[in-house]
C-alpha cells in the first residue's frame, strides 16, 4: 500500500505563491504570471472587475480614454438627478435661470482665480453667487464635481458620497441650476460640474413639513435667507469616490506586475540564466510610463 503526504492548506497555497510569483526551478525559472497563459488570466480577471464595477457603479464599461467629457452635461445631470429622486418617491427639480447663472458664475470664479473650495479666497460663498442672480431662498445647497468623464460616473460618485447624496433627496429642494465649465486649473485641462439646489421664500416646498424617513448629515448645506448669515456647514475635505478606489486596484496590479518583473530580471542576471532578458526591461519601462501616466492623471473629485 503506498502512503502520499498530505500538504496542508498554508503549504499549498505558499506553494502556488511561489510558482506564480518567484522564479525557481520548479517554474525553469520563469514566474507563472509571466507566461502568456499567466498575463492572459491576469487581463481576464482585469476586464471582469472593471465590468462588474462598471455595471455596479453605473459608468461606462468603454469609457472615452481620451478623458473628454463632452457627454456630461447639464441636461443629462438633471435627468439623472431627477430618476435618484424619483426612486425615492420626491418630486422632481425644476430647472432655474436663476440658479443656473449663478452656478456659472460660481464655476468660472474657480477657474479664473484658480481654487477648488466652496468658499472662495475673499470670502464668498455659493449664497453670495445665488443672491446676486436674483434668486431668492430659503433653503439652498451647492454640490461640486471635477474631472468626471461621465454624467454616470458623477452621479455614481455623488449618490456614493452622504453630504453630496443628502443633498440630491434633500425633501425640501424645489430648483436647481446646473454649469458644466472645462478650463485650466494648476496648469491642468479640468472639467467642472457645479450643481446649486435652493427653494424660494415663502414656497409650499419650504414649508412642507420634512419627511420621517429623511435624515441629514451634519455637513448638509442648510441656508436661512431670512437671517441672511453663514448658519451653514460645508463638507470642506475632498471625499474618496468609488474611481479613487478602482483606481487604486489597477495600480496595484500594475505594481506587482512591476515588482515580479523586476525580481525576474534581476534573479536570471545573477544566475546567468541563459535567457534573453531584455524584454523584461522593455517590459519594466512599459509598465512605468503606464504607472506614471495613471499617477498623473487626475481622477474625479468630489467637494
Amino acid at each position: 500500500m503506498r502512503l502520499r503526504r498530505q500538504r496542508s492548506p498554508k503549504n499549498r497555497i505558499a506553494r502556488w505563491l511561489s510558482h506564480t510569483f518567484l522564479p525557481h526551478k520548479r517554474n525553469h525559472h520563469r514566474p507563472w504570471i509571466l507566461h502568456p497563459h499567466g498575463l492572459a488570466m491576469v487581463a481576464i480577471v482585469v476586464v471582469a472587475i472593471h465590468i462588474s464595477l462598471a455595471l455596479v457603479l453605473h459608468f461606462p464599461i468603454f469609457p472615452n480614454v481620451l478623458g473628454e467629457s463632452d457627454n456630461i452635461t447639464p441636461t443629462a445631470v438633471l435627468e439623472q438627478i431627477n430618476i435618484e429622486r424619483q426612486e425615492n418617491n420626491l418630486a422632481p427639480l425644476q430647472w432655474n435661470d436663476q440658479l443656473s447663472l449663478a452656478a456659472q458664475q460660481k464655476g468660472q470664479d474657480m477657474l479664473q482665480r484658480g481654487y477648488w473650495a466652496h468658499t472662495s479666497p475673499s470670502g464668498e460663498e455659493p449664497w453670495d453667487f445665488i443672491a446676486e442672480s436674483g434668486y431668492t431662498y430659503s433653503v439652498a445647497g451647492e454640490n461640486l464635481a471635477r474631472n468626471f468623464h461621465s454624467t454616470e460616473m458623477m452621479l455614481s460618485a455623488w449618490m456614493a458620497s452622504p453630504t453630496h447624496r443628502a443633498n440630491i433627496v434633500h425633501t425640501k429642494y424645489a430648483d436647481t441650476g446646473i454649469a458644466v465649465l472645462k478650463g485650466t486649473m494648476n496648469g491642468k485641462p479640468t472639467t467642472l460640474v457645479v450643481q446649486l439646489f435652493g427653494t424660494p421664500e415663502d414656497s409650499a416646498v419650504a414649508n412642507a413639513p420634512e419627511l420621517p424617513q429623511q435624515a441629514y448629515a451634519a455637513t448638509q448645506v442648510m441656508v436661512n435667507s431670512a437671517a441672511n448669515n453663514a448658519s451653514n456647514v460645508l463638507g470642506a475635505q475632498l471625499e474618496l469616490t468609488p474611481v479613487h478606489f478602482y483606481r487604486a486596484g489597477i495600480l496595484t496590479v500594475l505594481a506587482i506586475l512591476l515588482g515580479v518583473l523586476t525580481y525576474d530580471m534581476l534573479n536570471a542576471q545573477n544566475k546567468k540564466l541563459k535567457r534573453n532578458v531584455g524584454k523584461n526591461l522593455a517590459h519594466i519601462i512599459l509598465l512605468i510610463a503606464v504607472i506614471t501616466t495613471v499617477l498623473l492623471a487626475e481622477s474625479g473629485s468630489l467637494l
